[in-house]
């Protein structure tokens, strides 16, 4: 039955919805009932036949422990939402193996033209966690950042009931995580809001201005550079290395010169192993870098 769910064959599926012989809950090898697949398809019509049965678990888990109201949620399927919650069989803030809950996914997953509604209408449900953390401490904005979800940012964050400052278990923000993927729209978006704060360092001592530096997004750190509300061109982590120790060591010559010609750096610093931004380009081969440094 769930392969005629999933190809689109209601006729047949309603003649076996109704047939003695075979049951409607029975899951696949991936534990997904005929209700998973309809939800996920957003296939309201079949849901409705499934739920109407009553030979079915409306709340069933599959082998991630996701429920067909998590894959709804996923997918944007805001009738369908609906329905599953009209049923009230659901809970609608369930969690699935990595403890991420429907909004998480939601957040993570959906681009359609409906989730914007999908996540608000779960931020406004009774029940439902916005700042519930999963296995990794991320929330569902966490989420929406790393998967570089905009849409999903802004709603949330418009919806001032989450904390747009909360850590995951490395102490990294939503903020760090925007910088740390390379997110330039999403830093724009998040530095427009006076609650979030640009300088939370994570549990390495780490700043975004260091997360963008680490793996050379420019664009970020030109972004970072120029607002007035990043406290700290030059900050240290917790082994005294700068953003400019760590474009070095990674030979990160581009991002090199736009922290150069920010200004305001100490060139001749050295870490908590007493290597400098030279030392440790020339400790590791990076000759661009080497080249850069002793033009200052």
């Amino acid at each position: 039955m769930s392969y005629a769910v999933q190809v689109d064959e209601d006729a047949v599926a309603e003649v076996l919805i109704g047939s003695d012989k075979v049951h409607p809950e029975v899951a696949d090898k991936r534990g997904r009932t005929p209700l998973s697949w309809a939800a996920e398809a957003g296939n309201v019509a079949m849901a409705r036949l499934l739920i109407n049965s009553g030979r079915v678990v409306v709340d069933s888990v599959d082998c991630n422990n996701q429920t067909p109201f998590s894959w709804a949620a996923s997918a944007g399927h805001l009738e369908m939402i609906k329905l599953l919650l009209e049923s009230g069989a659901v809970d609608p803030d369930s969690r699935d193996i990595y403890g991420q809950t429907p909004l998480s996914h939601a957040a993570k997953w959906g681009t359609n033209s409906k989730q914007a509604e999908v996540i608000q209408l779960l931020l406004d449900l009774s029940g439902v966690d916005p700042d519930s953390r999963d296995d990794a401490g991320m929330t569902p904005f966490s989420n929406a950042v790393v998967a570089d979800n905009i849409m999903a940012a802004r709603v949330l964050i418009d919806s001032g009931k989450i904390d747009p400052n909360s850590r995951d278990h490395g102490g990294r923000t939503p903020f760090y995580h925007a910088a740390n993927i390379g997110a330039a729209d999403i830093v724009d978006l998040l530095l427009g809001y006076d609650d979030v704060d640009p300088n939370i360092r994570d549990d390495a001592g780490r700043t975004a201005l260091t997360a963008a530096v680490l793996f050379g997004y420019g664009a970020v750190v030109k972004k970072l550079l120029q607002s007035s509300r990043v406290a700290d061109s030059d900050p240290k982590d917790k082994h005294g290395r700068t953003p400019l120790w760590w474009a070095a060591r990674n030979n990160r010559v581009i991002v090199g010169e736009i922290l150069l010609s920010h200004g305001g750096l100490d060139v001749e610093m050295r870490d908590d192993d007493g290597m400098s931004p030279l030392d440790i380009a020339i400790a590791h081969g990076c000759e661009g870098f080497v080249t850069l440094l002793r033009q200052q």
